[in-house]
C-alpha cells in the first residue's frame, strides 16, 4: 500500500482522512484525497500534506 507514512500520521492524530481532505487547498473531498493517495506521491506534497496533518492535530489539542 502507497502512502504508509501519511495514512499512519492521520491515524497516530486521531483525525479522519475527510478533515485532511478538506484543509488541503485547494480542498479536495473525501473520494479525491483517497484516489491520491493509491499511488506514492512526491516528497513535496507529502511535506504539505504533514504540516496539514500537524496543524490540525493543534488545533484539536486547543479546542
Amino acid at each position: 500500500m502507497c502512502n504508509m507514512d501519511i495514512r499512519g500520521k492521520i491515524r497516530e492524530a486521531g483525525l479522519k482522512f475527510w478533515e485532511v481532505a478538506y484543509a488541503m487547498q485547494p480542498p479536495k473531498t473525501d473520494g479525491m484525497f483517497s484516489v491520491m493517495l493509491r499511488k506514492e506521491l512526491p516528497d513535496e506534497k507529502k511535506a504539505e500534506i504533514m504540516a496539514i496533518i500537524e496543524g490540525l492535530k493543534k488545533e484539536r489539542r486547543a479546542i
